[in-house]
């Protein structure tokens, strides 16, 4: 699928999930592709299925239309690591804008001996995103707010203060 369609323009960052697909189990879907829009910078990342012969999906990753092999930094310091899946190892996309780190991550699983074909994305705020955030994972990235916020305040009364994440990952990706 190629990932076309351009979002409406916003004043803040833009976070979507584009393409699903059933889960093997009723009732789930996988997500296989996701698009980071902040300004004038767009990064795509995608699960493509594989060649014939290979047995593994490909984890791609274009910035501003052009593909990364490796690493690539576009307009407002957004930089992004790619790391392909291979036998016996994730893979994954880094997308760090500063603000916030997006992480896709393309999971061995080892008790089937099989890389999957899904994405968990999983995104750390620094510093919170300037509002509106709009698209598919918004409400996740404003509960995630809302519960550090509610944290934060008994953090601090504890003396201390918590770290936010969207996700149960690590920022290295890990779970």
């Amino acid at each position: 699928m190629t990932l076309a369609s351009t979002p409406p323009t916003t004043a803040g960052p833009k976070l979507c999930a584009l393409q699903f697909a059933a889960g093997r189990i009723k009732g789930t879907t996988f997500m296989r592709s996701f698009l980071f829009v902040n300004g004038s910078s767009r990064i795509d990342v995608e699960l493509l299925a594989p060649l014939a012969g290979q047995t593994i999906w490909r984890l791609t990753a274009t910035a501003n239309g052009k593909a990364v092999a490796n690493k690539a930094t576009v307009p407002r310091g957004i930089s992004i690591l790619r790391v392909p899946a291979a036998y016996g190892k994730f893979g994954r996309v880094e997308i760090n804008a500063g603000f916030t780190r997006v992480v896709c991550i393309q999971k061995w699983r080892p008790d089937r001996k099989i890389v999957a074909d899904f994405l968990d994305v999983n995104m750390f705020a620094t510093p919170y995103l300037r509002l509106p955030v709009t698209g598919i994972l918004a409400p996740s990235y404003n509960r995630a707010v809302a519960k550090a916020a509610q944290g934060a305040v008994a953090a601090a009364a504890a003396g201390g203060a918590p770290l936010l994440g969207a996700s149960s990952a690590t920022p290295d990706g890990n779970v």
